[in-house]
C-alpha cells in the first residue's frame, strides 16, 4: 500500500477497508493501481490516503510466489529461480526497499559485495589487523559483541600488513678487507656469539 497517488498505473478509483497507523489514526483506501519499476510489478497496490509511508506485505508477496530473505545487514526478495528481484537494507530497525532504483541484479549485488567489502575491512582495522580466517570463526561463533555475522573475505592486500611483515636482509659475508691502510675507522660488531648462556638457556648470537 502507498500513500502516494502518483506512484500507481492504471488506477482504479474504489473504495476499500479503512487501515489503522502506528499512532492510532486511521486512513481510508480509496482505491488501487499497479506499482513498477520494470524489473518488478506489483498489481492491485492500495492506495490510502494519509499514509507516510509505502509499505509491502510479506505474506503477500510470498503468495505470489517470491522469496523474502532477511539478514543482518540487508534483506532480498527472489523469484523461485532465486534471481534477486529487489534488495534492502537496514536503517533504524526498518528494511527499506528503493523502488525507484531501476538498476539491474548485477548492480545490485555489486552494492551489497561493496558494502560487504566495507565490513571486511572495517573489522579487520578494528581487531589490530586480525587475519580473515580467524575473524569468520570469530563471527561464526559468536565471540565478539557487534561483530556482523557474515563471510569475512580478502579480495586485495592490506598495505599497512604487507610493511609490518616486510624484513631487512641480512649482511653478506664479505670476501675482501674493508680497509686499506692503518688506523682507518672500521665499524663492526663485536658482540656475539656469546659462549656463556643466560639464566633461560639461551645464547646470544
Amino acid at each position: 500500500m502507498t500513500g502516494n497517488k502518483s506512484l500507481l498505473l492504471n488506477f482504479v478509483k474504489e473504495k476499500g477497508p479503512t487501515v489503522t497507523f502506528g499512532d492510532n489514526s486511521r486512513g481510508s483506501t480509496k482505491g488501487y493501481g499497479t506499482l513498477s519499476n520494470g524489473s518488478i510489478t506489483f498489481t492491485k497496490v492500495a492506495y490510502v490516503e494519509g499514509l507516510m509511508h509505502n509499505l509491502l506485505s510479506i505474506s503477500q508477496l510470498c503468495d505470489l510466489g517470491f522469496y523474502v530473505i532477511f539478514r543482518e545487514i540487508d534483506c532480498l526478495i527472489t523469484d523461485k529461480q532465486f534471481h534477486t528481484v529487489l534488495s534492502g537494507f537496514i536503517k533504524d530497525n526498518v528494511y527499506v526497499i528503493n523502488m525507484n532504483d531501476k538498476s539491474s541484479e548485477k548492480e545490485s549485488i555489486c552494492f551489497i559485495s561493496e558494502d560487504s567489502e566495507k565490513k571486511n575491512w572495517l573489522w579487520h582495522k578494528r581487531l589490530s589487523h586480525l587475519n580473515f580466517k580467524t575473524l569468520n570463526a570469530l563471527s561464526n561463533k559468536e565471540l565478539v559483541v557487534g561483530l556482523p555475522k557474515i563471510s569475512f573475505s580478502k579480495e586485495k592486500l592490506c598495505a599497512a600488513c604487507e610493511k609490518g611483515k616486510l624484513t631487512k636482509s641480512s649482511f653478506k659475508t664479505k670476501q675482501c678487507f674493508s680497509i686499506s691502510t692503518p688506523l682507518q675507522m672500521l665499524h663492526m660488531d663485536l658482540c656475539g656469539p656469546v659462549s656463556t648462556p643466560s639464566l633461560g638457556g639461551k645464547r646470544l648470537s
